[in-house]
C-alpha cells in the first residue's frame, strides 16, 4: 500500500457515518460499472457531448424513479411523511392549517352550536 492509499483509507475511516455510507455507495458503484462495462471514468472513448447525454439519460432516469415513488406515496396516502430526529420516516400528525384551526376553535369553539358551550 502507497503513502497515498494510506492517507485515503485513514480520511475515510475518521468520516462521519453519513459520508462513508456516500463514500461507500460510490465505491461500490464504481465497482459495478466496470465489472459490467469493462471501463472506469478514465476512459476517453466518448466526446464531451455523449457525456452530457449520458448525464441527461441519468437524469430522466432518476425523474421516473422519483415519479414512480411519490405516485406509491400518495397510493398508499403517505403524503405527509417527514423525518423525526432518529431519521425514521413518520407520519405529521398535522399541517399549519390544521394547527391553526384547532387553536381557533379551542379558544372560540368553532363549530359547536350554542347549546353545545
Amino acid at each position: 500500500m502507497n503513502n497515498e492509499t494510506e492517507d485515503l483509507s485513514s480520511r475515510i475511516n475518521k468520516l462521519d457515518s453519513i459520508v462513508y455510507s456516500i463514500v461507500n455507495k460510490f465505491t461500490t458503484r464504481a465497482e459495478v460499472g466496470y465489472n459490467k462495462y469493462k471501463k472506469n471514468m478514465d476512459r476517453s472513448d466518448l466526446t464531451i457531448v455523449e457525456w452530457i447525454d449520458h448525464s441527461i439519460e441519468e437524469k430522466m432516469d432518476d425523474i421516473i424513479y422519483m415519479e414512480k415513488i411519490k405516485k406509491e406515496l400518495l397510493n398508499k396516502n403517505y403524503n405527509n411523511l417527514t423525518l423525526n430526529n432518529s431519521n425514521t420516516l413518520s407520519e405529521k400528525r398535522s399541517n399549519s392549517f390544521d394547527n391553526i384551526k384547532n387553536l381557533f376553535g379551542n379558544l372560540f369553539n368553532v363549530g359547536s352550536s350554542p347549546s353545545e358551550k
